[in-house]
């Protein structure tokens, strides 16, 4: 109603430029309940598969230090109640899974597809923390989406780049 499309997510009230989000918290948590149920088939062509992020949270539970300290055995296989937890979906859907999921899959302890679910991740994570972002600055370079949105904060070239490879 207000002119927003896929190609353009934002509307004018006043000369002030609106941008168009869903609830960020409730799209990760379905986002991740559909991985789990689903592979997902990505527009170049590769495809994602839950199983690499399973099999590593799997072997990183036994290891110590852990790479993803946050992410327990229930992420793996959430019951009807944890697949309701943001919380849960935000653990499994992080930085630190994807980097885990990346490195073993370089190093060859996934297969090297698992590469593929990894970088998903990473933008996910980016997306989320973008519309998420609770800081006034960054305390790390990873927390560079965390903050609020501002003309120089990063957050529109993003969503730029993440439109243009949805489209």
């Amino acid at each position: 109603m207000l002119g927003a499309t896929l190609k353009q997510p934002w509307f004018f009230i006043e000369g002030v430029k609106i941008y168009v989000v869903f609830d960020p918290s409730h799209l990760l948590k379905n986002f991740r309940n559909a991985i789990i149920k689903y592979d997902l088939k990505l527009p170049n062509g590769d495809v994602a598969k839950m199983k690499y992020v399973s099999a590593f949270i799997k072997r990183d539970l036994e290891m110590t230090p852990r790479l993803a300290p946050k992410v327990q055995l229930k992420h793996c296989n959430p019951n009807s109640l944890e697949k309701m937890r943001v919380p849960l979906a935000a653990h499994r859907i992080s930085r630190s899974v994807a980097a885990g999921v990346v490195t073993y899959a370089r190093l060859g302890a996934l297969p090297a597809e698992a590469n593929i679910m990894g970088q998903l991740f990473m933008r996910v994570n980016d997306l989320f923390d973008s519309m998420n972002g609770i800081l006034n600055v960054p305390r790390a370079e990873e927390d560079n989406y965390k903050v609020a949105v501002t003309a120089d904060s990063g957050h529109e070239e993003l969503w730029k780049a993440m439109l243009a490879e949805m489209v």
